[in-house]
């Protein structure tokens, strides 16, 4: 049984399944048979809507965050080696001034530097 509703694509609609008015059905959705989205029922995409168990996020939901959060980890990763090799540039740059200029007091800290740097 439908009343007024918005079911998403993809959706499926199983036997019995009561859909009431207002009830907004994500895409890919499953409504399961003989449970009931009650009036102004909001089932967000790839979740499903069973008899017994109410609400629950579908395992592609969750295996897209997951994967959202290991692309932010790999960028997070590739910028900080890049920070680390432009830091390394800057420093040999800086450890050749200080050996033309005879510095070695600089020289000595730039190293220790660069000794730190290498070691992460």
């Amino acid at each position: 049984m439908i009343h007024r509703y918005r079911i998403g694509t993809g959706t499926l609609m199983s036997i019995g399944a009561i859909v009431l008015n207002g009830a907004d059905i994500g895409e890919y959705a499953l409504v399961g048979a003989g449970s009931l989205a009650t009036e102004n029922t909001i089932l967000p995409p790839y979740a499903k809507r069973s008899f017994n168990d109410g609400l629950e996020v579908h395992p592609m939901d969750q295996m897209k965050v997951t994967y959202e959060a290991m692309l932010g980890l790999a960028a997070e990763m590739i910028w900080d080696e890049a920070l680390r090799k432009h830091r390394s540039e800057q420093i040999y740059n800086e450890i050749d001034t200080a050996l033309a200029n005879g510095d070695e007091d600089a020289f000595r800290l730039l190293t220790d530097e660069l000794k730190t740097l290498e070691e992460r």
